[in-house]
């Protein structure tokens, strides 16, 4: 049996939503789900799904907030071009997320990845997103399965190689992910937040 459209509407209207939920909280539930989201992005799954003590968790967001050390990482091509600029949730060739890297590393740019048990020692930008894999014309394995430290095959010398095309036409060979400081943004001539 099928619904008609006024029972299909009469069903659309009894079905609970999630919004009605937040709205029925209040306008306090809007700066939770804020904080939730903010605490995400900066945490990640660094905390092993404990909350970070708070005081840590405020320096955290002191350094964060620094903007003299704000890093600026992108994945350029060999033309120059940003072809991505990376966000928290942006993967590494470890397949760990930005915000689960040392991104407090403003001196060094040896942005390292604070995972328990990884050794990848610097971001460095996978281009997928959700369940995409990113597989190596060598070897034909994931770049999941090759070794972090130098990227190479896992068996061989071959080091990891795609043919995927980036956007601006370029082959992923051709880019790399840079760390940039405001200064150095500026005085290439490149885009800062406030531009």
């Amino acid at each position: 049996s099928s619904c008609g459209p006024n029972q299909l509407a009469l069903l659309a209207r009894s079905m609970p939503r999630a919004i009605d939920n937040v709205l029925s909280l209040g306008p306090a539930a809007g700066a939770h789900i804020d904080a939730y989201q903010e605490y995400s992005a900066l945490v990640g799954r660094l905390d092993d799904g404990r909350p970070l003590p708070e005081p840590v968790y405020l320096e955290l967001r002191r350094r964060a907030a620094d903007a003299t050390k704000r890093l600026y990482v992108n994945w350029r091509n060999a033309s120059g071009l940003d072809c991505r600029a990376i966000g928290p949730q942006s993967k590494c060739f470890c397949d760990h997320r930005y915000n689960e890297h040392d991104w407090c590393a403003f001196e060094s740019r040896r942005v390292r990845c604070k995972m328990p048990g990884c050794r990848c020692a610097c971001f460095d930008y996978v281009p997928v997103r959700g369940s995409q894999d990113l597989r190596c014309s060598a070897c034909r394995k994931s770049y999941t399965e090759h070794r972090q430290s130098d990227h190479g095959c896992p068996k061989g010398a071959s080091k990891f190689a795609s043919s995927y095309t980036c956007s601006c036409s370029a082959p992923y060979n051709d880019h790399r992910t840079v760390f940039e400081s405001a200064a150095e943004r500026a005085s290439a001539g490149r885009p800062l937040d406030s531009d």
